[in-house]
């Protein structure tokens, strides 16, 4: 078996790697590994290596046994499969061999000494119950991370017990009764959850050294209950010791926030050197008025910026690139066969029709579990063609797939389209419920669009419009012309892919579609890598990439040129995609490039389903229609939230180079406030910075709706030289930053 690839994907200093040993060590409870022990295998790391990291990956499993990392171990990483759970059942009250009680630091499962440590996807446990003190997890190290680890416990959970040092925590969870995040480090929390388990008490208690500028801060937390927890009876923090600092930055706070927020631990001298903060506090528990006089609102982030905060004196960057969890995208396994497309009768002389030779091409293929289709260099003259899972569809440099105009070889079908469900004609590339598929190659796909779209004459020239209409159709008014034969009505997408997995496009031309270009709709795992995506400018609904209902998707050095929408993202049509209920999610957009079109990156105005956890960046937008544009309206629903832009170049941007609109398609808005239910559109949690743009019609069009305005938006060092002044209608925390 081989697996389709990308060897090496550098998106902003992370490494994409789809290699399956990179690890030095594996630690597996069936004896599959090198070590049944996590302990044993740290032991086998050299001590004071050099040369770089360590990586041990801990199969799943449970492994109950106490782990130190000794300072000797440096750049160890933990990478744990799901389900790894390193756990231990010590507490500070319970006795050593020597009839000592072992204190809360000797109660810890888990002990990092060593620095440069890092753990992802693990599971750090004190099984010991609510006995009083009982560390999961004691770090001591310096330049210490975790990733999307889990934390459990009850009192003490967490212990960030080095003095001076640095620790960051991305994506965990964090849950206990009492001070279960405490100790004296500078520790950056990024969209993390701390869950309290029991009413009253404390989330945390920092014992932040008096010559320490920073010691907790807490970046778009969650800070959340179990059910039985009492409205308004946890603190935020209490001073472990006088100088203790905690700072709380765009954090969603839970019904079980104490109105006061803080507490000064019995001590009214720790309310003038202990040091306690918010910013832009959201939810249920977030009260800013009633908070203790002596803690802080902040007006501003001047002194908090993430990497500030952690730099030290040796500039240590442990954040993310990706501003949320991105799950590992798998690319096809494809067997290592290869059939081509002449041997079963094909002739590429650009008349002699193909279609049979392809569908049999593919039979051969799947009788064989699978493999890679050979298209040569030719004009391959063919009707639709059905991909199957485990094969690659390879185009060869000069090859030409050229799609038939013949209404006949396309069996009309019930797919979906624009959200809803549709009566159109089979695609000229099409796949269902398939995994493990591949487009791939330097050829081009060419959908014969001509012969399907209609025409309006205000896209057109004079010339354009007289050729493309003189051969028969109908003009069904003076300025729009259509082909004959219901064609327009039923023209289809050029590539769908439905409730499909693993699948890579790479290297190739598709061009000239009926409708929209590539639309996967319901698929998971999509790699689209240094794909050109044609459509005319005058293309109707000439969308070159809609992502519908899709998980888990990377689009990378591509090229998209359109008659619509460039790179648009989708999920579904008011009810029918709100029952469906599938977001688009996890997405990352890389240096790509649209022209023309109506918009460069899109979002809606099908967005019923929701979209979240989006990163666009280093792209370029040349004379397109809007340059960042999210549409929706009334009716819709649907959230979109958690979306990052940045690194953007525009050109001659023919409206707006950033829009949000929620009353999108209405000529005439209704701007009385309604009632909200599930079917308001909600836009919040958006962040754009660095975007240049010269030339647009406007810089910055928002209009949301009175009862639903445009939410928590963050724009940063946006320079666009535009001809008329933004617009900003209903909108709520808009902030617009240098």
């Amino acid at each position: 078996m081989k697996r389709v690839i990308i060897l090496a994907f550098l998106l902003a200093n992370v490494l994409w790697s789809v290699a399956q040993n990179n690890y030095d060590f594996i630690v597996a409870k069936d004896g599959t590994g090198d070590f049944t022990s996590v302990q044993a295998a740290i032991n086998a790391v050299p001590d004071y290596r050099k040369t770089g990291a360590t990586r041990i990956l801990i199969k799943k499993g449970i492994y109950k046994e106490k782990i130190v990392i000794a300072s000797s171990k440096q750049n160890v990483q933990l990478v744990g499969e799901e389900g790894a759970i390193l756990t231990f059942d010590d507490y500070a009250n319970k006795q050593n061999i020597f009839g000592e009680h072992k204190g809360t630091s000797g109660s810890g499962s888990f002990y990092v000494f060593g620095p440069d440590f890092s753990a992802e996807n693990i599971i750090f446990q004190n099984t010991a119950g609510p006995v009083g003190q009982a560390v999961a997890c004691h770090v001591a190290g310096d330049r210490a991370t975790f990733r999307r680890c889990r934390f459990l416990g009850f009192q003490d959970t967490l212990y960030t017990f080095g003095e001076n040092t640095r620790e960051y925590f991305e994506d965990c969870y964090i849950e206990g009764t009492v001070d279960f995040i405490f100790g004296k480090a500078t520790a950056v929390f990024n969209r993390c959850e701390l869950r309290s388990k029991r009413s009253g008490g404390f989330l945390t208690a920092p014992a932040t050294p008096q010559d320490c500028k920073y010691g907790y801060v807490f970046y778009d937390c969650k800070l959340t209950a179990d059910d039985g927890v009492e409205d308004g009876s946890v603190y935020l923090s209490r001073p472990w010791r006088p100088y203790a600092k905690a700072v709380f930055i765009r954090c969603e706070m839970g019904r079980h926030i104490k109105p006061e927020g803080w507490n000064n631990w019995n001590n009214p001298k720790n309310e003038r050197t202990a040091y306690y903060a918010e910013f832009q506090s959201q939810g249920v528990g977030a009260k800013p008025n009633k908070r203790v006089k002596w803690s802080h609102q902040l007006r501003d982030m001047k002194d908090y910026d993430m990497l500030t905060v952690l730099k030290g004196t040796d500039d240590w960057n442990p954040i993310s690139a990706i501003p949320f969890y991105m799950p590992h995208v798998s690319t096809p396994v494809i067997p290592n066969n290869q059939v081509r497309l002449t041997d079963f009768g094909a002739v590429g002389d650009g008349k002699t029709l193909c279609t049979d030779a392809f569908a049999k091409a593919f039979d051969a293929l799947t009788a064989k579990g699978g493999g890679q289709l050979i298209v040569p260099q030719g004009v391959w003259y063919t009707g639709p063609i059905k991909l199957r899972s485990h094969t690659d569809l390879h185009l060869e440099a000069g090859a030409v797939i050229l799609f038939s105009d013949s209404l006949s070889l396309y069996p009309i079908i019930s797919t979906t389209y624009e959200g809803g469900t549709r009566q159109k004609c089979q695609s000229p590339i099409s796949a269902y419920q398939q995994n493990d598929i591949a487009i791939t190659g330097k050829g081009l796909i060419d959908g014969c669009g001509n012969s399907w779209r209609p025409l309006k004459r205000a896209k057109v020239t004079t010339d354009q419009w007289k050729a493309m209409t003189k051969n028969g159709g109908t003009f069904v008014r003076e300025d729009l012309w259509e082909p004959s034969d219901n064609r327009a009505n039923l023209r289809p997408v050029m590539v769908n892919l439905v409730a499909c997995k693993n699948i890579l496009i790479k290297d190739v031309v598709i061009q000239n579609p009926p409708a929209w270009n590539l639309h996967p709709l319901m698929c998971e795992n999509i790699t689209i890598d240094n794909v050109t995506l044609r459509s005319p400018s005058y293309g109707q609904n000439g969308d070159a990439l809609d992502l519908e209902s899709c998980r888990n998707v990377l689009v990378f050095n591509s090229t998209f040129d359109a008659g619509d929408d460039g790179i648009c993202l989708k999920s579904g049509k008011d009810e029918e995609g709100r029952k469906r209920a599938m977001p688009t999610e996890n997405v990352i957009v890389s240096n790509c490039t649209v022209f023309n079109g109506h918009g460069g990156f899109v979002v809606g105005s099908e967005m019923s389903g929701g979209i979240r956890n989006v990163l666009v960046q280093d792209c370029q937008f040349v004379g397109t229609g809007n340059g960042l544009r999210f549409k929706s309206c009334r009716g819709r629903g649907g959230v979109v939230e958690n979306i990052y832009v940045r690194h953007i170049s525009m050109a001659n941007i023919e409206n707006d180079a950033i829009t949000f609109d929620l009353y999108y398609g209405q000529k005439t808005p209704n701007t009385s406030i309604l009632p909200v239910d599930e079917t308001t559109p909600i836009f919040r949690q958006i962040e754009i910075s660095d975007v240049t743009c010269r030339g647009a019609k406007k810089g910055l069009y928002f209009r949301g709706l009175p009862e639903m305005p445009i939410q928590d938006v963050r724009l940063s060092r946006i320079n666009i030289q535009a001809n008329n002044e933004s617009t900003f209608e209903y909108c709520k925390n808009v902030h617009l930053e240098e």
